[in-house]
């Protein structure tokens, strides 16, 4: 996020405008200060107002201001385009569905994703991942981000029972996995992959 205004100091925007964050809340680790500097910042509805006489300091991570005092936690959604690549050649697929949305609270992302191909690119290899998501998980070593696979079709996992979906630490893409009942996993290959497969997953993770 960042906020256009002029000012002298070295640390804050100065805002000529009102500003009104939806949902939006500020945490101390994001460096994020509102400064009530003879201007008022206000909660009602819902969302926090801030009028043109109130600042924004990056260097702080505290919210002060008229109606309000103390810390919250940033909430942004947007929407992302996942595709499906190899790990050593992504391939250049045609898609006829590729929708993505992102959440995060704090420290944490969720994020939704559906893939549907109408075209598979035979040159795609490695291990299948869904990638393209904006935040890079946490990098510390065993936490894995949580997925589950909503619905998938014209998969095929032969001698495994079925799919699964993890984000590995420091990587910014969903891992695809096959399953089997007593036996080991193993990466989803390409050969698993049809021209009209379709994958849609959800889960969250640590950023």
């Amino acid at each position: 996020m960042s906020v256009a205004g002029g000012g002298a100091a070295n640390t804050s925007s100065w805002v000529t405008d009102d500003i009104k964050f939806i949902g939006c809340t500020f945490q101390s680790n994001y460096g994020i200060r509102f400064d009530d500097n003879a201007g008022t910042a206000t909660i009602a509805g819902g969302a926090v107002v801030c009028d043109e006489a109130t600042r924004f300091d990056y260097a702080l991570g505290l919210f002060q201001g008229s109606g309000y005092s103390g810390k919250l936690s940033l909430h942004l959604t947007s929407a992302w385009t996942p595709i499906l690549r190899g790990a050593s050649v992504a391939g250049s697929h045609t898609y006829s569905v590729q929708q993505g949305t992102r959440s995060i609270k704090g420290n944490i992302c969720y994020f939704t994703a559906n893939i549907a191909l109408s075209s598979k690119d035979a040159s795609m290899s490695g291990a299948v991942q869904i990638a393209g998501l904006p935040d890079t998980a946490e990098n510390v070593s065993n936490r894995l981000g949580a997925a589950s696979i909503g619905y998938a079709s014209n998969v095929t996992f032969t001698g495994y029972s079925g799919i699964s979906a993890a984000v590995q630490p420091n990587t910014a893409y969903v891992s695809l996995y096959k399953y089997g009942t007593g036996s080991g996993g193993a990466n989803l290959s390409p050969s698993d992959i049809a021209s009209t497969t379709q994958i849609m997953i959800s889960g969250w993770y640590y950023i």
